[in-house]
């Protein structure tokens, strides 16, 4: 991660993702992606859709509590 002085906010500091940073959290989503997949695999088909939207949901409600808008897109100056 590194540190980005705010261009409009001489208080605030943004925190973005180094390459490095980015390279590792591809490695480990696709390592966590396979394991949720082998754990999956034993359930039907219609079971795992439905697990997919109760999970989302959930995740969704609770990001929603704290505050957090997954939805949002990325200001330009947080992104470069």
């Amino acid at each position: 991660m590194e540190r980005i002085p705010s261009s409009t906010d001489r208080r605030a500091v943004l925190v973005r993702l180094t390459d490095a940073g980015r390279t590792l959290v591809s490695q480990v989503a696709t390592v966590f992606e396979a394991d949720v997949a082998t754990m999956l695999d034993c359930l039907p088909v219609a079971d795992r859709h439905a697990l997919s939207a109760l999970v989302s949901s959930v995740l969704v409600a609770r990001a929603t509590g704290h505050g957090v808008d997954l939805f949002a897109t990325v200001d330009a100056e947080a992104r470069h």
